[in-house]
């Protein structure tokens, strides 16, 4: 009999949904329905069916009939589309947050038509991208109309406005929603963003993740300091909205929250780095041509040869080289911190419906593992789940952006003689992300890029005896402890492409 306890073939991913619970098994990512949930979510699965849902963005969804589960317990089995890769909002771009919120406002609006809609509409975690495209992924979120005034959970503990003495009990539901949910979630760090506040908005979606803390982004905090023409077009779209609902007009309700969203200016279309490829002459075709230099031709040969299916670009920018990966066949995971880049890249991926996930995200802070509130241990999905064992609410970078290859181009220098990090951290650190090969572009200290920014390199110039360790050699010597294999070309006098592969301890 298999033993369906062992971590490679069922592992629980923690969430909080009263009807049941998320795990994968032998590689496919099911959801077991709790004992007394299964009639309702059945009829909801026919529903979903006849309506054919999942072409409005619901992930794709089934029914599984498996004898080696049955022994757990549950009233069925449903599996749904697994995707390459795990996000969270605050990775997301200012563009993938806007596009996420209005694709559930969409999807909410149209979900109206056949009698249904979402009850945790807003909440970031309910949405994953398929490279640039938004799927709600949350399937027990979908609910009839008839049923919101039955969610115990959304009950009105005070009246928000005026407004809301005119609504309809099921208005008020509604409206509930939106205010503990789409506004903290979506809203209001999308004015954080159209304030400039980009950096502060990442790490407040961050440390308010639903169910890692009982904190929340509020409306004071969205508008602290911002412009009075910002905050009075706010309320005003606000009252709005709030009109609707005194009419029961859940539908204009939305279309002026959609009208809202889309007015704001979230995106950076500038940064001082956006037009880094431009400036140094290498915003090339991505066809191999004389026009090229070593660089662009080493990488080319070498995914050529590899052949990964997935690369993980570090410092990507606006993506030159995850663009050529993605051309030639390979699904990419793009990362850097500069917001403008990272939005540029998502931009053109999404026209040219490329394989690419930009991410805006800097490898000295990468998302480590965050456990859910400890609140939450006596929460009924604790208590009914089926599968035990401890798992984390976020899961560390690693562990969901993993890839064949890293790609790090002009990298190294700066996490060690910028950062101050030894070979061994920061190739660990690199090789983390790897499943089996890295390109890594070395750089030695007298290239002329280093020599003239001392701001860029501040350990070094700081002390530049202390990086005598610094060599092509030693870092040659650090990537054979964690690769077979390593290789290098040379690019010009002063850089070389290493070419690893064969990790250790994956044969």
């Amino acid at each position: 009999m298999t033993k369906l306890n062992k971590p490679d073939l069922l592992q629980k991913i923690l969430g909080f949904d009263p009807s049941g619970e998320i795990f994968i098994y032998k590689g496919r990512l099911l959801r077991g329905i709790f004992p007394g949930h299964g009639a309702i979510v059945q009829k909801l699965l026919e529903k979903y069916r006849r309506h054919k849902l999942w072409n409005l963005g619901i992930v794709k969804t089934d029914l599984v009939v498996d004898p080696e589960l049955s022994h757990l317990g549950y009233d069925m089995v449903l599996e749904h589309e697994k995707f390459p890769f795990i996000t969270y909002a605050h990775e997301w771009t200012p563009g993938m947050l806007k596009e996420a919120a209005l694709f559930q406002i969409n999807l909410n609006r149209q979900l109206l038509d056949f009698g249904m809609l979402l009850k945790d509409c807003g909440v970031s975690s309910n949405v994953l991208f398929k490279f640039t495209e938004p799927v709600f992924v949350d399937f027990l979120s979908l609910i009839s109309t008839d049923d919101l005034t039955k969610e115990e959970w959304l009950k009105p503990a005070s009246v928000r406005s005026p407004f809301q003495l005119s609504s309809s009990e099921p208005s008020r539901y509604f409206n509930e929603i939106f205010y503990r949910m789409f506004y903290p979630c979506m809203l209001y760090p999308l004015y954080m963003m159209a304030q400039g506040r980009h950096d502060q908005a990442r790490k407040r979606l961050f440390k308010t993740a639903l169910n890692t803390t009982t904190d929340t982004i509020t409306e004071q905090e969205a508008f602290a300091g911002s412009h009075a023409s910002l905050t009075s077009y706010y309320r005003q779209a606000l009252t709005a909205r709030e009109q609707a609902l005194a009419k029961d007009d859940w539908h204009q309700f939305m279309d002026i929250l959609r009208q809202e969203i889309e007015s704001l200016p979230v995106t950076m279309e500038r940064s001082r780095y956006s037009d880094y490829y431009a400036l140094k002459g290498e915003d090339f075709e991505f066809t191999p041509s004389e026009a090229w230099k070593a660089k662009q031709h080493a990488v080319y040969r070498a995914l050529q040869s590899l052949h990964p299916d997935t690369v993980f670009d570090v410092g990507a920018n606006t993506g030159w080289y995850s663009i050529l990966a993605a051309k030639m066949g390979c699904k990419v995971v793009a990362i850097d911190n500069d917001h403008a880049c990272m939005d540029i890249l998502y931009q053109r991926a999404r026209n040219e419906n490329l394989p690419i996930l930009p991410l805006v995200m800097d490898l000295m802070e990468i998302t480590p593992d965050v456990p859910a509130w400890s609140g939450f241990a006596d929460d009924p999905h604790i208590l009914n789940s089926r599968i035990k064992g401890e798992t984390p609410l976020l899961l560390a970078a690693q562990k969901r952006l993993k890839c064949d290859l890293v790609l790090s181009l002009a990298m190294i220098h700066h996490l060690t003689l910028g950062m101050g990090m030894d070979f061994e951290t920061a190739i660990g650190l690199l090789a983390s992300f790897s499943e089996k090969y890295l390109l890594l572009e070395f750089v030695v200290k007298e290239d002329p890029l280093i020599v003239g920014e001392p701001d860029f390199f501040k350990a070094y110039f700081h002390n530049p005896h202390a990086f005598d360790w610094y060599t092509q050699q030693g870092c040659h010597q650090v990537l054979l402890r964690h690769y077979d294999k390593v290789e290098f070309v040379d690019l010009t006098g002063s850089r070389v492409l290493f070419v690893c592969s064969q990790k250790k301890g994956t044969a």
